[in-house]
């Protein structure tokens, strides 16, 4: 499953929005996602940010505020 993947199953299973470590965190906890990477969650931020700017209204996740996400059609 790939990282953005991992996160959008997170999401959808939280009952509130979380920020990107909170979602990484749960992630790797989970089994859903590896990274060796030294910033998992900068890499899930920018993937992210980038789904919502090009697929506005079709993406799988919505900026709650400031630093946490939401589930499209959860949260804030």
């Amino acid at each position: 499953m790939s990282g953005l993947d991992a996160a959008a199953k997170v999401l959808a299973d939280s009952r509130k929005p979380m920020s990107t470590k909170e979602i990484v965190a749960k992630a790797f906890k989970q089994n859903l996602w590896r990274s060796e990477g030294a910033t998992p969650e900068a890499t899930i931020y920018a993937a992210i940010i980038r789904e919502i700017s090009a697929k506005g209204g079709e993406a799988r996740f919505k900026k709650a505020e400031r630093g946490r996400f939401a589930a499209a059609g959860k949260g804030a």
